[in-house]
Formats: C-alpha cells, structure tokens, sequence
C-alpha cells in the first residue's frame, strides 16, 4: 500500500517530533542524575519530577519515581520522603526496587516521630522474603523500635493492617520471646496472638500455643471477674439491654444470698462486628484476666472471641447463640440458648408424639438459618419414624411485599400433616393467609422467631391452633419462673424477654460454679462440664451430654381465640 505525499510527509513530521520528545524526556532524566550525583537534590528533584510528568509510562519513570522519594530524604524533608516511596511502591510493585523503597520509607517514618508507621513498613519489608538485601535489617529495626517506641495496642493495629508473610512469623515469636523474658507480658500476648490467629500452617503456631500458656501460668486469673461480651450497639443493639439486665439481676439475685463472694463484671460492647468482639475479649482474656466470659450473644461473633479464648483456656458461656456446633468448637465453650437442633427436634416429637402425626414437612427461608433448621427436622422426624414428604425453600426480600403462592402450592401437594415454618414475623404474617389460600391442610409448627405478640395480632385468624417453640414462656405458672418474672418487673417495669432469661440462666450458673472457689481453669472447666438439669427458669440446662452437645427444656406455645398459651 503505498503513501500519499502528504502522509508520507505527516508520518516523517509525527516520528520527528516523537523522536525530539523522546530526547527530551532522555536528556531532562540525565540532568536529573547529574544534580542527584553532585549532591544537588533539590533541583534534582525538580527534574524527576518533570520526568514523570512529561512520560509517566515511560522508560524512566521508574526511577524517577524512586529518586524523588531518595531527594527529599536527603534534603531532610521525611513526611514527604515517606509519601513518595509509598506511592512508588503502589506505582511500581514489581520494581526490584521495592523493598528499598520500603524500607527507606520506614526510615523517613522514624525520623518524623511515626514509629508504628515504620514498623508497620518494616514488616512490610519481610513480605519480600529472606533473600532481600533488607531482610536483616528490617528485623532488627523492628525490634529495637517495638521494645521502645510501639505500644501493644499500636502494633496489634499495625498487625492487623500489614501485608502478612511467612517470614514474619519467625520474627513475631522472636519478639514475643524477648517481651516473656522482660516479664511484659502484654506485649507478649499481642505478638503470640497474631501467630495462631494468622499462622496456622507454620511451625510457630504450636510454640505460640505452649508459651501462651506459660504467659496464661504467670497472669493467673481473677476468680471474682467474670466478662461479658454483649451487643449494645449496631444491627443487634437492641437484643444488648435486655442481656445485660438479664446477667445484672442474676449478679444481684445471688450476691443477696452470697454477700461474701461479691463478683466484678466487665462488659464490653461487642458490636455486631467480628473485629470488635475478638479485641474486646483479648481485652477480657488479658488485661482483666477474667476467670470466664458470659458471650458473645451471636452465632456469627463465636469463632472470632474463641480464637483469643481457647488457646487461653477462659471458658465462654453464650446465651444466646443459636448454632448447633458450637459447642464442638472447643473444650471451654458452653450455651444457654435454643440452638435450630434442640428447637426443630421439640417440635417434631411433638407434632409424633403429642399430635400423632405422621407426615411432615418444611417450609423454610432460602439462607442458612432456613437450611439448618430444614436438615434438623428432617432428621427429627426420620429418628422418630416419621414420613418426610418434602420441605420448601422461599427466598427473602425483607419488608418487600411478595406473592408467595408458588411456594405454597408446592406445599400442598406434600399433602403433610405438620407443616414445619422456622421463619420470623416479616415472613409468617404474609405466608400464613397465601397457605389458607392454597387450600394447605396442615397444622403449623413455628420456631422461635414465631414467639411474639406481634405474630398472633398480624396473624389473625389464620396462625390459631398453630404451635411454636419458646426458649421461654414468662406466663408460666412454675413458682421459679413467676418469681423472676416478678422481680424482673418491679425492676426494669415489662416482662423479661427470653434473651434476658437466657442470660439470666447463663449468668446464674457461672456465679454458683466460682463460688465454689475452683482452684484453676481446669476445675472450673470440669465443673461446668458436670452441668447437669441445672433448674433454670428457662428449664433444665444440660451444658454437654455424652455427645458434647448441649440439652434444654424447650416451651411448646400455641394461639387459643387470639392468646398464645403454653400447650398441654
């Protein structure tokens, strides 16, 4: 193909001008080097910083970059020293530079007073691995700066933030080592901490385990304190009031009949946050040396406070975590609550035993709450020798109205006798008229989320002579129950609410178990192992039967003319 005269004349113009653009960017880098040689930073500096400007993908922008960062740390000038290495290190992260960069940077971090920053870049420098021309140096500098310059609750932020390596596990231990040897042991659990939450899979998990240990040895615990990790704050806030006095009343009730066994709580608001709920119960677990811990009230906070409390052997007691495996998650974890199991196997024995059904089955919501509590009864009622037709999974869109007659009327072909609905109030409300509506002959049995009166006015006509699980039945005619039911009254002006109760029962056993006065953690733990049909006033506690899962009594309710009643 050839070119006309005037492009051919245009191409020669435009490769001219990229060729002169090229040796200008060339010849401004090459001055640049010359100042940067002669010790000239400051118009060196300028000059780099032309460079990127002028070509910022270009060929020198790499080490321009570098050399502006390398300018101002020599001219003095570290804050910004500091902000142009890391925008190196984000510009350039395969650069062979970058470790350099970061380890410059946490030198100009140090000089400006920062010195978290810098161990944080320090650590930063180990993710490059032990082959780097830093690594040494790195570790030694973050030692020297954590010992005197870095508190223990800036290098758990700093730990929590940086990029983790293999490599610096060998160097976490080492420090922690040093802060056992200095008997500061705070120091020590922060850095032991982060190895067996973050580093499972090295040799320094177990030893971080062992000298726990000798740290939990040396720290003893407090017999008289116990924490309390509650929800006063965010998407469950409104459940923490209610916990809390639940646990207050159960100190007092006791503290009446024990007036020399006085005990101190600690309670910390563990949000609806992981995070939070694991950093205040190191707080817990270290800085209160708590004997044992009443919480944390949520299935989903559990495996963050069990990673600071097991290898710390405090035991916890939830009262309000509904997960069945919670208790498998370790020798010191114990609950009060309804788990889905012991709720969805009450009503499938009672919907045999009681109602002499013999065909079952599930309408559930479509998440995991929904799917567990399907699996249970569906165990249930095969163990019982029950027929399960089938179950049903409705998707959840919150308030939002929606037509749930195509899940309805895959119910009524199951043709079953017992209809198991584990859904809360937004769902029942709307799902129990669409039921009637497709001609479902069953009778319903609720879960736990059905045990309001919100469900009954709602409902209307079509939740009577429905059944549902209770956790707690604040009508009850038990002279235990009606007593603290009272008392709850007179104290706080409404009736408890089962999660009070719950707590109240958690609470209240803990307090008679350190009475006893245990000498150490194992006999605490073997005593509330040996829980056994403690009388509650949400009925009897089992903490862990020959499978290690916990039992309870469990209240069937059902609605007669619009009243919810305890069934017979």
């Amino acid at each position: 193909m050839r070119l006309s005269i005037k492009a051919a004349v245009l191409l020669i113009v435009i490769l001219s001008t990229a060729a002169a653009f090229a040796d200008e960017v060339k010849d401004t880098f090459n001055r640049a080097e010359k100042y940067y040689d002669e010790g000239d930073y400051v118009q060196a500096e300028g000059l780099f910083v032309r460079v990127i400007e002028m070509d910022p993908g270009g060929r020198y922008a790499e080490v321009s970059a570098l050399r502006v960062g390398m300018c101002r740390f020599a001219t003095g000038e570290y804050a910004g020293a500091a902000a142009a290495l890391n925008k190196f290190e984000e510009g350039f992260p395969g650069s062979g530079s970058a470790d350099g960069a970061v380890f410059l940077a946490a030198k100009a971090y140090f000089h400006t007073g920062d010195y978290p920053a810098a161990v944080e870049r320090l650590l930063r420098v180990l993710s490059y691995g032990k082959d780097g021309r830093y690594y040494k140096r790195a570790r030694k500098g973050i030692g020297n700066l954590y010992d005197e310059n870095v508190s223990p609750g800036q290098m758990r932020e700093i730990l929590s933030d940086y990029s983790r390596s293999p490599e610096a596990a060998d160097l976490l231990y080492r420090l922690g080592e040093h802060e056992y040897k200095r008997e500061d042991y705070e120091r020590c659990v922060v850095l032991l901490d982060e190895i067996v939450t973050n580093y499972k899979d090295t040799k320094f998990y177990k030893k971080a385990l062992d000298l726990l240990e000798k740290v939990r040895e040396k720290l003893g615990r407090r017999m008289d304190a116990v924490g309390v990790i509650v929800p006063m704050s965010g998407d469950y806030g409104a459940y923490g009031p209610y916990i809390k006095a639940g646990i207050e009343m159960a100190q007092a009730d006791f503290e009446k009949l024990n007036p020399d066994k006085p005990f101190e709580l600690f309670i910390r608001d563990s949000a609806s946050d992981p995070e939070t709920a694991r950093s205040v119960a190191r707080d817990l677990v270290y800085a209160e040396r708590c004997a044992a811990i009443i919480g944390p009230c949520l299935s989903v906070l559990v495996d963050p406070v069990l990673e600071v409390t097991n290898p710390a052997m405090v035991p916890t007691v939830s009262p309000t975590a509904s997960d069945s495996e919670i208790t498998k998650k370790g020798d010191y974890v114990y609950q009060t609550g309804l788990t889905y199991q012991i709720e969805a196997t009450a009503l499938a024995e009672f919907g045999y035993d009681v109602l002499n059904f013999r065909r079952f089955a599930t309408l559930y919501p479509d998440d995991e709450y929904g799917a567990e509590h399907a699996e249970a009864f569906r165990e249930a009622v095969e163990k019982l020798g029950g027929s399960y037709k089938g179950e049903v999974a409705y998707p959840l869109k919150g308030e939002k109205e929606i037509n749930y007659s195509s899940y309805t009327r895959q119910v009524k072909w199951l043709k079953p006798q017992g209809l198991y609905i584990p859904g809360h109030y937004t769902e029942i409300v709307r799902l129990l008229p669409q039921l009637t509506f497709s001609d479902v002959a069953a009778v319903y049995l609720g879960g736990s989320g059905w045990n309001e009166n919100r469900v009954v006015r709602m409902g209307g006509k079509y939740i009577e002579g429905a059944y549902f699980a209770a956790a707690f039945y604040p009508d009850s005619v038990d002279p235990r129950i009606s007593s603290f039911v009272a008392a709850y009254r007179r104290i706080y002006g409404e009736s408890p609410k089962a999660y009070a109760a719950q707590a109240y029962d958690a609470a209240a056993i803990l307090f008679e178990v350190l009475s006893n006065e245990p000498k150490d953690t194992d006999e605490l733990v073997e005593k509330l192992d040996g829980i056994e049909d403690y009388p509650g006033v949400t009925g009897r506690i089992t903490f862990k039967n020959s499978d290690g899962l916990p039992e309870k009594d469990i209240v069937i309710l059902t609605v007669n003319e619009g009243e919810i009643i305890e069934a017979e």
